[in-house]
C-alpha cells in the first residue's frame, strides 16, 4: 500500500484512505450470509467462535478482520497520507457514496447516485439462506429440499437473532476495538428476544432435519409434529 501510496505522492497528491467499519455483531451475520453464496458450508456457531477467538476469517483466498484497533495500527506506520475510518451505521444519507464524497469533499449532489443504491446489498430471505447452507454442506440441491425448507418457514417470518451468549462474545470485541464511542454501532436489532437463533438454523442438526422431512415426506402427522419441534427449538435465543 505504501507503495501505491508513493506514487500519488509523487504527483503532488493527496492521498486519504477511506475504511467503513461497522459493529462486530452486524458484520459478523453480513458476512456470513455473504460467504453462503460462495460456497461457505460451517455451521454459524463453529464461524462465530472462530472469530471470536482469532478476530479474523480466512475463506478462499480473502481475509476479513475484526480486529479494527490492529487495522490502525497496520496502517499506522505508512507516511504521507490520511486514513479516515467511517461509522458504516452511520453514513451520511444512509449509503455509502453519499458519505464518502463527504469525506473527500466532493458534493455528492452533482453526482448521479442509483436510486437503488440503499437495496444492492438487501440481505437474502432466511429459507434462501437456508438453501444455500444445506446445498453447501451436502453439495447439491436433493430433490424436494426447496420446498421442505419453505415448509420450516412457511408460518414465520424467519426474523434471524444472534444467541444472547453471542451478543455478549461480540459486545465486549467491540468495546476493546473502541465501537463503544458510537453508541448507534452497538445498537442490536429490536425485539432480540424475538426471531429464529441463528446458530441453531444453520447448523448440522438443522441440515438433518430437513433431509429427515424428505424422507418422510408420505407421513404429514408426523412431518408437522418434527416442524413444530423444530420451530420451537430454534426459537430459543
Amino acid at each position: 500500500m505504501q507503495k501505491i501510496s508513493n506514487n500519488f505522492l509523487q504527483n503532488n497528491a493527496e492521498v486519504c484512505i477511506v475504511i467503513y467499519i461497522r459493529s462486530q455483531v452486524d458484520y459478523l451475520q453480513s458476512l456470513y450470509f455473504e460467504l453462503l453464496k460462495w460456497g461457505l458450508g460451517d455451521e454459524f456457531y463453529a464461524f462465530a467462535r472462530r472469530v471470536a477467538s482469532t478476530h479474523k476469517i480466512e475463506y478462499k483466498d480473502w481475509q476479513f478482520l475484526f480486529n479494527y484497533a490492529e487495522i490502525a495500527k497496520t496502517l499506522q506506520p505508512l507516511k504521507g497520507l490520511e486514513i479516515v475510518f467511517r461509522d458504516y451505521e452511520d453514513l451520511v444519507d444512509n449509503n455509502t457514496v453519499s458519505d464518502f464524497c463527504k469525506v473527500i469533499g466532493v458534493d455528492s449532489g452533482k453526482m448521479e447516485v442509483p436510486a437503488e443504491i440503499n437495496k444492492i446489498n438487501e440481505r437474502l430471505t432466511s429459507n434462501t439462506l437456508l438453501k444455500l447452507f444445506i446445498r453447501n454442506r451436502v453439495g447439491a440441491f436433493p430433490d424436494g429440499v426447496l420446498d421442505v425448507v419453505d415448509e420450516l418457514f412457511a408460518e414465520e417470518d424467519g426474523k434471524l437473532v444472534l444467541s444472547i451468549s453471542a451478543q455478549k462474545i461480540f459486545q465486549d470485541l467491540n468495546d476493546r476495538n473502541g465501537m463503544n464511542k458510537n453508541k448507534s454501532a452497538l445498537k442490536l436489532p429490536e425485539n432480540t428476544m424475538s426471531g429464529f437463533n441463528i446458530e441453531k438454523v444453520f447448523s448440522f442438526e438443522t441440515c438433518g432435519l430437513v433431509l429427515k422431512l424428505m424422507k418422510i415426506a408420505k407421513e404429514p402427522v408426523m412431518r408437522k409434529q418434527l416442524i413444530a419441534e423444530w420451530q420451537g427449538w430454534v426459537r430459543q435465543v
